[in-house]
């Protein structure tokens, strides 16, 4: 479901993605 709004919306799910690297980053 949430997968798919994020597919929907490239934009979105790529400004998530970064978030999620960058506190990936920060927790190493």
């Amino acid at each position: 479901e949430c997968v798919k709004a994020a597919a929907d919306d490239e934009e979105s799910s790529q400004e998530l993605i970064n978030e999620a690297v960058n506190l990936l980053v920060k927790s190493k």
